[in-house]
């Protein structure tokens, strides 16, 4: 990236990518052991996703 300043620097990428990834492991486990329905475990899953494309995607 010549010339171009990183709109999200990488000390910022790489939390926002675990925070991600916890949502989508930590929550899905407390969810499914509470007996929580599809669409909230569908929701969760899609939240820790978003996290997860946000921390690559946006460079």
């Amino acid at each position: 990236m010549i010339g171009k300043k990183p709109r999200m620097p990488k000390r910022l990428r790489y939390p926002l990518f675990l925070v991600g990834l916890v949502v989508i492991l930590l929550g899905g486990l407390v969810e499914n052991s509470a007996g929580a329905p599809t669409t909230t475990l569908a929701l969760t899953m899609a939240a820790g996703f978003a996290l997860l494309l946000s921390s690559v995607a946006v460079r």
